[in-house]
């Protein structure tokens, strides 16, 4: 994963490490995807899924939102089906959460607060996607303020 250009030019003073920003963002990326992940597990065990179901939902709620910003913007493949780390993250947080859902259902309120977190690290990762694509435009970066309700 690379920075967009205005970091780029920044020195190191100001935006810090490449290596320690972009791992960062990775890290984070990978945070919100097991977040999602949960929350779809969550969701799929209390319509009482099975094991199957809810490794599909778990995975379709961690990555599909990746996958459609990658469609919009015109990327082929998607980043997601490049590195199976992703599709490992979602697979494994669904087990965990279908395997310890009674141990874990009473922090089902902590789950949905890292997942609104998991949600503005998956912001800005589609903020550098876009960032990488067509440089810092504003035209680009207001639009999905325009499909908001």
């Amino acid at each position: 994963m690379t920075l967009p250009r205005f970091l780029m030019s920044l020195d190191a003073s100001v935006a810090g490490d490449f290596s320690t920003i972009s791992t960062l963002i990775q890290l984070l990326d990978f945070f919100g995807c097991m977040t999602f992940a949960a929350g779809g597990a969550f969701k799929a065990i209390e319509h009482r899924f099975d094991i199957i179901g809810v490794i599909t939902l778990s995975s379709i709620t961690g990555i599909g939102g990746a996958m459609i910003r990658d469609m919009v913007l015109g990327i082929s493949p998607s980043f997601v089906l490049l590195n199976p780390l992703y599709l490992g993250i979602t697979v494994s947080s669904g087990i965990t959460i279908f395997l310890l859902y009674s141990r874990l259902v009473k922090y089902r309120s902590l789950f949905m607060k890292l997942d609104s977190i998991g949600s503005g690290a998956f912001t800005a990762g589609s903020a550098i996607v876009a960032l990488n694509m067509v440089g810092p435009n504003l035209l680009v970066m207001g639009l999905p303020a325009y499909w908001l309700p």
